[in-house]
């Protein structure tokens, strides 16, 4: 089955190598200890989207398309933060063979720092998303300058930076996405 998962951008390389490791393999624990529910760390978490969000830039801004026969529905905690945008399922390990597609916005092409090797497997595709318009009091559609803030003064490359996938205006206003949709088949 075709599921996803977003990862941070400078664990592509790892990723590639050692495939998708859990939490407790991996040691890679970048959660605020007040931001994670209490799930088990010894599986990895994939998804599989519903409805027009395919994304998830909070857990990093690389996309990655996975193939798998083995991972098991979850049930999510009905107070979770995205249930009804995907349904969420586990498995003990994702291999690097089962990697099939890495997207990254194309806002971020050249920007990335990633070695040769990993750049290769790259698919830099468009996005979508919503932002706060503070004068009418609701989301409108992201616009080229909201993405070039993103892409010029966000952070981008590991969830662990302040602003992460966070865009900052000139007059240093912040600009957080919503909803967002990377532009892939």
């Amino acid at each position: 089955m075709k599921l996803f998962k977003n990862v941070d951008i400078c664990d592509l390389e790892s990723i590639l190598a050692k495939g998708i490791l859990s939490m407790s393999e991996s040691g890679n624990n970048n959660w605020n200890p007040k931001k994670r529910a209490n799930n088990p760390t010894d599986v990895v978490y994939l998804f599989s989207p519903i409805g027009h969000q395919n994304s998830f830039p909070k857990y990093g801004a690389a996309l990655l398309e996975v193939e798998v026969e083995d991972a098991v529905k979850s049930n999510m905690h009905q107070n979770d933060w995205n249930v009804g945008r995907y349904e969420e399922y586990v498995i003990k390990k994702v291999e690097p063979s089962n990697i099939k597609a890495i997207y990254i916005p194309s806002i971020f092409k050249g920007k990335d720092e990633l070695p040769d090797e990993v750049r290769a497997r790259v698919t830099y595709c468009g996005i979508t998303a919503k932002v706060f318009d503070l004068e009418h009091d609701c989301l409108v559609d992201a616009t080229a300058k909201d993405f070039a803030c993103l892409a010029e003064r966000g952070e981008f490359v590991s969830t662990t930076c302040i602003n992460f996938f966070r865009g900052v205006r000139e007059n240093n206003t912040v600009i957080d996405f919503e909803n967002v949709r990377y532009e892939i088949n």
